[in-house]
């Protein structure tokens, strides 16, 4: 766990500091702090996969806990209805937009 407070998640530009400092706080915890997934018993994936969910899917997920295909996903939905719900449409797309650029960013 200490390994993984060390990583941050990557920059992908001035425009998407907010939305990296709240993915920090809100999605590191499960996905690590790099946000590439934890390797653990969770599932976490790297949210790379954010790539594939329009903005409409994603403030889906975070609010309901369905995910792009139409199902809950375990934990991700737990949190989703216990604590992601709360973000605000603006936190969202800032989240999105973020993780869409961290996504194409090359490696």
């Amino acid at each position: 766990v200490a390994g993984e407070r060390a990583k941050t998640p990557a920059a992908a530009g001035a425009e998407h500091e907010r939305a990296r400092h709240l993915v920090g706080i809100v999605c590191a915890e499960c996905h690590g702090g790099d946000l590439k997934g934890n390797g653990w018993n969770t599932g976490a994936p790297d949210l790379a996969v954010v790539a594939g969910y329009s903005a409409q899917q994603l403030t889906r997920l975070l609010r309901t806990g369905v995910g792009a295909d139409g199902r809950e996903h375990g934990l991700m939905s737990r949190v989703a209805k216990d604590r992601l719900h709360h973000l605000s449409d603006g936190e969202i797309a800032a989240i999105h937009a973020y993780l869409l650029a961290r996504a194409t960013a090359p490696r």
